[in-house]
């Protein structure tokens, strides 16, 4: 609890602390053409052709963090955040598997305080998804091998899925 209490206070410190922040335009274009019903396309005005111009996993959860939220850059370094404490919470996780309680703590504080994780966690770019879902990827094939057990298929298969999401 006081690894997330620190990770959050750093956190808010930087949303506080950037009231303009970095924002991927492409992402927020796609995003708003989804939310709009225009389809996955980076352009501004129809026709809205398709793109691949970016991965697909951010844009459709920045649209789905401002169906709910309202279409805001508040909402989108919100769910940055989120993201972000999940992937403390995995480096935990991982880090209590392997490592002792200090290593632990370590890990989570060094995490925590990742001058790169959080700050991309409040910028409006991919790099806070991506990250979050590599570590659910490894998490889930961690997983895999540390058991004793036969290896679960579902986490295998779901662990590829994070990974290949976050390309």
């Amino acid at each position: 609890a006081l690894i997330f209490g620190f990770a959050l206070i750093v956190r808010l410190a930087l949303l506080w602390a950037s009231p303009d922040p970095m924002v991927g335009k492409t992402y927020a274009v796609i995003a708003s053409n989804i939310l709009s019903g225009n389809g996955y396309s980076a352009s501004i005005e129809a026709p809205f052709e398709p793109t691949v111009s970016r991965g697909p996993v951010y844009p459709v959860v920045l649209a789905a963090a401002w169906s709910i939220g309202g279409k805001s850059i508040r909402v989108a370094q919100c769910v940055g955040i989120l993201l972000d404490l999940l992937t403390v919470a995995i480096v935990l996780w991982l880090a209590a598997h392997w490592l002792n309680w200090i290593g632990v703590m370590s890990a989570g504080l060094l995490y925590a305080a990742l001058p790169f994780a959080a700050g991309q966690s409040v910028q409006v770019m991919a790099e806070t998804t991506t990250g979050a879902l590599l570590m659910l990827g490894l998490l889930l094939l961690a997983q895999c091998v540390s058991d004793d057990r036969p290896l679960p298929p579902a986490r295998l298969i779901f662990g590829g899925v994070a990974w290949g999401a976050a390309t």
